[in-house]
Formats: structure tokens, sequence, C-alpha cells
């Protein structure tokens, strides 16, 4: 167990600094663990742009990988006296400490972690891109962005352990970003509208998003768009140039790590205006997030033959790697999916995925599963802020902070929210797949009924309503290090080796097709042996320009 804290140690030590090459403001900033934790999140999301970009042309191997944090040494010795101090290794022990708990004899994602999001990180590994990819598995086509970064993490220090730091070390950033904006407004006694909204979205990422074994591709999205929300919300909405080009990164990078956040490039544009348009539009970091977006999509053409997977309307069907049927066979099934498709009684008469998903057919069948879960966890959150609310709600006392907030931005904000709570209802009402804006919408309006009604002495709650948050999350992962026995292999870390209580790999079937190594298991591939799949699809492999292409029979 020592092993995972050191290492998370080192990951920190190693990755954090990169995040200044995309965000290097306020370095000076008495807000020292606010700023540290933000320069982290970014520099992983530069570490998915690397990635990303070598992939095109090489394969991300262990020397790839470890050669370019010769950058991490570059930019730590020059900006040394930012961090080589005691505050910073105060940081990275608090970030470990977070990252050991979350990880330590944890399981991973079942099953789509074995499905496909391990054995494309193994891909990544092994190969350069590979044109019609997904036709060696549909789920090939929309994998996310972290995939990429947790590649780049397999190197020769932290070996194949890597690929399990980025989710973990995200979500700790996110952790250490809210608690510390808030011990600042705790300080200052400011208890405005910001300052409620992330006490309660960090009381839900606490108490509800605790699991790594429930992470899977979701959980970074929703931290992520919650994170969003929040550098939005503060500061009044008075926010320099740099802030909303950041504002444009961050959600260009949601929507890489789950398309079904592409309503949040709509919380940024709230903020332009003939007087600042061409100054944010046209600039070097707007031409990092183009160009950055614009490989995403490329990548996705390329594996998929479509721009957004599995969005028929974004494909090129004169692709020779296109399969426009598979396409619309796959939107079909996620939605019908989403919609509780498998509790469907079909003793009633056989139906399609596609009938299924009309005119409400879904409704009755989704009521009794994923729409029942979702009022659950949905009642529960009511219930935490509706007994904060009466510990520190105060009719009739009117707070400065909302009276002087621009209205016009919460109501925006608020629209935006609301209209991902509907698509998400319309066409994918997994709660899994709409947590974010959920989430973000409940603790808007609570956030805005409380800032507007609250008693002046609100300390002692919500420190206790905190403490009670976090002892929650320790106590929940120390729960499981203590219980589950650490006699698998590879333990005590997390098994991305096989789903099984021992998480012993198993060899999957080596084929040649048109002179390729390709992979075929009976289970799930997991991470090893790529490319992996456990369905053979009808297609042939030709090569040029010594690329792989995966090509309609």
């Amino acid at each position: 167990m020592l092993n995972i804290f050191l290492l998370s140690i080192l990951a920190t030590l190693l990755f954090l600094p990169l995040g200044i090459i995309l965000n290097k403001k306020n370095l000076n900033s008495i807000m020292y663990y606010d700023n540290l934790s933000r320069i982290f999140i970014y520099s992983l999301i530069f570490v998915s742009f690397l990635s990303l970009t070598l992939n095109f042309f090489i394969p991300l191997t262990k020397n790839v990988n470890s050669i370019f944090l010769i950058f991490s040494f570059i930019i730590s010795y020059y900006y040394r006296s930012y961090f080589l101090n005691l505050k910073y290794f105060i940081f990275i022990i608090i970030i470990s400490l977070i990252v050991f708990l979350l990880i330590t004899k944890s399981n991973t994602f079942r099953p789509d972690a074995g499905l496909y999001h391990f054995p494309y990180t193994s891909i990544l590994n092994n190969e350069k891109i590979i044109f019609g990819l997904s036709n060696f598995h549909y789920r090939f086509g929309h994998i996310s962005i972290i995939q990429y970064t947790s590649a780049f993490f397999n190197n020769h220090i932290f070996s194949s352990n890597g690929i399990i730091f980025p989710i973990a070390l995200l979500y700790a950033s996110i952790v250490v970003n809210f608690f510390s904006q808030i011990r600042n407004y705790l300080i200052k006694k400011n208890y405005n509208f910001h300052f409620f909204f992330l006490v309660s979205t960090l009381i839900y990422i606490l108490g509800k998003m605790h699991r790594y074994s429930e992470f899977g591709n979701d959980t970074p999205s929703h931290i992520l768009f919650l994170f969003l929300l929040s550098e939005i919300l503060r500061n009044n909405f008075n926010h320099k140039l740099t802030d909303i080009r950041n504002f444009f990164l961050l959600a260009a990078f949601i929507i890489m790590n789950k398309i079904f956040f592409i309503l949040s490039i709509l919380l940024p544009l709230i903020f332009l205006s003939k007087k600042n348009y061409k100054k944010i539009i046209f600039n070097g970091k707007s031409l990092f997030i183009f160009i950055f977006f614009l490989m995403w999509v490329v990548k996705s053409t390329i594996v998929s033959g479509c721009a957004i997977y599995p969005i028929k309307p974004t494909c090129f069907d004169n692709l020779t790697w296109t399969d426009i049927n598979q396409v619309q066979i796959v939107s079909n099934e996620n939605e019908a999916w989403a919609k509780s498709w498998p509790g469907y009684d079909d003793t009633k008469g056989a139906i399609s995925h596609s009938d299924y998903n009309k005119n409400f057919n879904w409704l009755k069948t989704w009521l009794k599963f994923n729409g029942y879960k979702s009022f659950k966890i949905i009642l529960t959150y009511l219930i935490i802020l509706f007994l904060i609310g009466l510990l520190i709600y105060k009719k009739n006392y009117k707070s400065d902070f909302f009276i002087n907030t621009h209205k016009i931005y919460i109501k925006l904000i608020t629209l935006i929210l609301i209209t991902g709570i509907s698509i998400w209802f319309l066409k994918a009402p997994d709660y899994r797949y709409g947590t974010g804006y959920i989430v973000g919408f409940l603790s808007i309006i609570f956030s805005i009924i409380i800032s507007n009604n609250l008693k002046k002495k609100i300390y002692i709650p919500i420190f206790i309503t905190l403490v009670l948050s976090l002892s929650i999350f320790s106590i929940k992962n120390l729960g499981r290090i203590i219980t589950v026995e650490g006699n698998y292999f590879n333990s005590p870390w997390p098994k991305y080796f096989s789903h099984s209580k021992e998480n012993i790999y198993e060899e999957p079937e080596k084929i040649k097709i048109d002179g390729k190594n390709l992979y075929i298991s009976k289970g799930l591939c997991m991470f090893g042996k790529a490319p992996c799949s456990r369905n053979l699809g009808n297609f042939k492999v030709i090569k040029k320009l010594n690329y792989n292409f995966f090509v309609i029979k």
C-alpha cells in the first residue's frame, strides 16, 4: 500500500507542472491551493492533447511517454520558486491521500472498463491510430479523451499501473479546489451564491461519487462539468478574458470526454459581447482549443467514419471504413438501453429498439427501472439539501451579493441546464448520463434560495456538514481497504487485468486477418494484448502509408 501512496506523490510531482503551459496566471496569488489544484486540472488537459497528437503518428509506448516527461522537469526548474515550498508539499500529500483512498484495493468500472476502456488504452500503447477501428469493436467509436491521458501515464516509472492515476488525480484536484475556495469564503465570512454552490456540489461529490469502481468515463465528465460551473459562477461573474478562454478550453475537454455534454460550449458563450469577442476568439489559446477539438473530430472520423459517433448525420458514408448500418443499430441500441430496454416485457409483443424508442413506448418500463433509480438518487440529494437549508435558512434576510449579481447570467445558465436535463430525459435517461446537468441545476436552485435567505451565523452547520461529507468519503474507502482481501494478482492496485477475484489475466485468442495480428477474448479483454475484442466484425485489413485500415468487406 505504501507503494501506491509514494507513486501518487510522484505522479503529482511529475505531471502537475505541465498545467502551467495552459494556465500560468495568478502564480503569486495568496489563493495558493485554489490555483495549484486548477493548474493540475490543466496539466491533465495538456497531457490529453499531447497524447492525442502523438498517436496520429506513433504508439504511446513507455519509451515515448517517458521521454516527454522531460517537459515537466524543465518547467519545475523554471518555476522552482513557486513549487519548492512547504505549501506545495502539503498539497501533494493531500492529493496523494485522496488518490490512495480511492484506488487501493478497488475494482474497476464493470463491465465497460474491461470491455473497451482498458482495451482501448492498451491499443494506444501498442498502435498508432487505426482507420476503421470501430469495425473491430463498435464501442471503440465513442471512446473518451481520458483513455489517451491514461495511456500516457503508462511509462517506465509507473509501468501499466499508471493508467489508474488520471481519473483519481482529476477527482482529487477538483475536491481540493472546492475545499480551498470554501475555506477562503469561510475565513472572509463571505457566504455568497458561489459559496453555497461549492458546498452543495462538494457534498454530492464526496457522498455519492466516492467509489473508484463506479467512475468509468462518466464521473470525470460530471465533476469537470461541475468544476466549469463553479469557475463561471465565481467572482460575481466578473471574469477576465483569460478566464473566458479557459472556460472554452474546459468545455471542449468535457465534450471530448462525453459528447452528451455538448451544451457545455454554451456556458462560456454567454460572456461573448461585441466588445470582447475578437480578443477572446483571435488569440493563441483559442487557436489551441480549435486545433485540439479539430484533432478530436478527425480522430473520431478516422476511427469510426463519423465526426460524432454514433450520430448518423455526422457520418461520411463515402469512406471505405464507414458502416452506416452499424452506426444506426448502435445509436438505437444505446438509446434503448438508457431507456431500460432490458426490463421490457416482450411477452406483450416483440418490439425493435427503434420502435421502443418512439412515442414514449419506453416510459412505463423506464419508470420501473432507470427512472426509479434516478428519482431515488435525486430525492436523497434534495432531502440532504433541505436539511441543510433548515439549519441556515432565515426568511426575509436579503443577501447583498445576490442583489448585485448579474441575474441574466443565472437565468441563462439555468436555462442551459434545464435544456440538458430535457435532452437527457428524451434521449438517454440513464442517471449516469445526466448527473452533471441534474446536480448542477439542483445546486444552483439551492444556492439561489439560501444565499438570498440565510442566517448570519452559519459557520458551524456548514463546517459540520463538510466534515460529515468528508467522513463518509473516508469511511467508505477505508472500509473497503480494510475488508477487501489483498491476495489477488497485482494487489493492492485496482483490478484492471481481470474482474475476477484473483485478477488473473486471461490470454485472448490470437488471430490473423490479412497479416495483421488481432486478439479475440471469450470474456473481457481488459488491459493486455491489443487490439482485442470479444466480437469479430465483418472487415478486412488494408495497409496504406504504414497505417492499418479496417475496411468493410
